[in-house]
């Protein structure tokens, strides 16, 4: 079993790198990577748990664009001690961290009191993130779940309006390069773009070096998968399988390598993953 989009607490997920790759294996996966929103602070820990456990860890990130809402690009195989990507990695932190004063603001107005103290006590060491924002809420009974605060106040265009600095995604996809990795589109669902409308952005992003799309994702129907897993054959990408796991808090109803109500592995049975001439791992 394979999972090469996985969120620790060094991001937004809920567990620690180790903790999560103990978790992955006891699911039965035996390849993962960590991708971490803009950072690879993780990887280090992940890889040497990996190591420990027999299972073979890639080195990852997840890094967040400015040209499209919810445009990701996923590295693989990067070097994470690449000083370039670690300068980056760096002002994505510092963006994150600038925002929160604003962000509890704009929550304030609507009645929902909640201090620095609160969100950087979930986030810890790491890249601040929604999910912190909303499990300061839930502690503090201003809402029961992560879902309801993204719903209501962390998803809202008032929210998206607060900016924090992101990558172009020319200049995500040449960073990931620059250290060496593979670059690859994450959840093209999540762009809600019509068919003709994604093929334009791959066959644009393919030109300026997009390596890879992930077909194989939590929230992908089959349908979906058949036509992500075409324009990887049309424009000679390489394809990618992940659940996007984040936790039991932040998102309830994806597991560890099988993804949303198995649908990593209902996929995995139209076309096999480890049996595709596409897949990403052949070349890494």
């Amino acid at each position: 079993m394979v999972d090469l989009h996985t969120h620790s607490n060094k991001s937004d997920g809920e567990l620690s790198p180790s903790e999560l790759m103990e978790t992955a294996y006891k699911n039965g996966v035996k390849t993962i990577s960590l991708t971490d929103h803009d950072t690879v602070s993780g990887n280090a820990e992940a890889e040497r748990k990996c190591s420990e456990l027999g299972m073979k860890f890639i080195t990852g990130i997840e890094i967040s664009t400015d040209e499209f809402k919810d445009l990701h690009i996923l590295g693989y195989g990067i070097d994470i001690n690449n000083p370039e990507l670690l300068e980056k990695c760096e002002l994505f932190k510092k963006s994150r961290t600038g925002r929160v004063k604003a962000v509890i603001e704009l929550l304030a107005k609507h009645n929902v009191f909640i201090t620095e103290e609160d969100v950087f006590r979930f986030s810890g060491s790491g890249v601040v993130a929604r999910p912190h924002f909303a499990q300061a809420m839930i502690e503090k009974g201003y809402v029961s779940s992560t879902k309801q605060a993204f719903e209501e106040y962390l998803a809202t265009p008032e929210f998206h309006k607060i900016k924090r600095y992101k990558a172009s995604f020319r200049e995500a996809i040449d960073l990931i390069h620059s250290a060496g990795g593979l670059a690859v589109m994450a959840h093209p669902y999540q762009l809600k773009k019509s068919d003709s409308e994604l093929e334009s952005l791959i066959s644009e992003l393919k030109q300026i070096g997009l390596d890879g799309i992930e077909c194989y994702y939590s929230r992908h129907t089959p349908e979906m998968f058949r036509y992500y897993r075409s324009l990887a054959d049309k424009y000679n990408l390489y394809i990618s399988i992940g659940s996007d796991y984040h936790g039991k808090t932040v998102k309830p109803d994806i597991s560890l390598g099988r993804g949303f109500e198995n649908s990593l592995i209902e996929l995995d049975k139209i076309q096999s993953f480890n049996d595709d001439e596409r897949n990403i791992l052949k070349k890494l």
